[in-house]
């Protein structure tokens, strides 16, 4: 979790603004920070963000393929190894990202901005809850307790095990997490050259991975029911912000 809430202070330059000599304990990375560099090392620094990109990229969804965990075995220790293994490729990239140009290409006074970039990182981490925020991390598996099922309960909520459940956020998009992700990629004070490339970068990786990956392992595994819902769900963007959904869903 704490790798999380890393790139969330990485992607806001959160040490600049909040220059407590904890918070830069804490959190020491910033994507505009003070390695710009210049000339042929423009090159090199381009390939270390492309390789801590790619490295997060494909091995977040190489470990999540079906397929490597019936190899893998030991369903309760496996999601732990994946968990570990996207914080310690995520907070390479926070500790090797080069400055490409730090040239602004907007720059927004005023806390709206910051606002919507809170908005992004707490509806990205309430959506963990919605669909199971221990299960997500590995707590479940490791220690064989159903803490979700325990909160559904308390709340009135019945589970329904290998079933699409829509509540909260998955009323609204088929995945809030990403949804909460693209806020934060875009809805920043001060957007310059270096961030739009990963900006764009890690949004391209995510549409990549959604459609061609994660929705066609989730039509094996739950068949017509996730289709009907692909037709009723928009992607990322609510129905509400984005009109109707078309067939396939692919807002």
């Amino acid at each position: 979790m704490y790798t999380v809430l890393l790139a969330i202070a990485f992607m806001i330059n959160l040490k600049y603004f909040l220059t407590h000599p904890v918070i830069t304990m804490v959190f020491p990375y910033a994507i505009d920070g003070d390695n710009e560099v210049t000339g042929n090392s423009k090159l090199t620094a381009f390939l270390i963000d492309n390789a801590v990109l790619g490295t997060f990229a494909i091995t977040h969804s190489l470990f999540a393929r079906p397929a490597l965990k019936r190899a893998f075995g030991m369903p309760e220790v496996y999601r732990s190894v994946y968990c570990l293994v996207s914080a310690a490729t995520l907070h390479a990239i926070c500790a090797f990202w080069q400055v490409l140009d730090p040239t602004p290409l907007w720059s927004v006074k005023g806390p709206a901005l910051y606002l919507g970039y809170a908005f992004g990182a707490l509806f990205l981490f309430t959506s963990t809850f919605a669909v199971d925020h221990f299960h997500l991390f590995g707590l479940t598996q490791s220690v064989n307790v159903d803490f979700n099922g325990f909160i559904l309960l308390a709340l009135g909520v019945q589970k329904q095990d290998g079933k699409i459940t829509r509540f909260l956020h998955y009323n609204w998009v088929r995945h809030p997490i990403m949804t909460g992700f693209f806020i934060m990629f875009f809805c920043v004070p001060t957007m310059t050259v270096t961030h739009m490339f990963f900006s764009m970068g890690a949004s391209a990786y995510i549409l990549l991975a959604v459609f061609l990956l994660e929705e066609p392992d989730l039509i094996t595994e739950l068949g017509d029911e996730y289709i009907k819902y692909k037709t009723e769900v928009p992607a990322f963007c609510p129905c509400f912000v984005c009109g109707k959904t078309s067939p396939g869903g692919m807002y």
